[in-house]
């Protein structure tokens, strides 16, 4: 993981940990990189939530509308 040594990680009262700029910051500036936690392109983690996804949908009706409440408003 790179951070720039432009920010700093600190804890925001009753918000948590965050970054804060130390200096102003230029446009088009790398701040950070980190790789993700999942990869989606993976098959078997695609394989995975597939299943979960067809487990849901073959579920009982209470299971499908909680579910299908998640869905994002688009």
């Amino acid at each position: 993981m790179y951070i720039n040594s432009n920010i700093n990680k600190k804890y925001i009262e009753n918000k948590g940990f965050g970054y804060v700029a130390l200096n102003k910051i230029l446009q088009h500036t790398i701040v950070m990189i980190d790789d993700p936690v999942i990869n989606i392109f993976n098959e078997k983690k695609e394989d995975d939530m597939l299943q979960i996804i067809y487990k849901i949908l073959h579920s009982n009706d209470t299971i499908k509308k909680k579910f299908i409440k998640l869905k994002p408003d688009n």
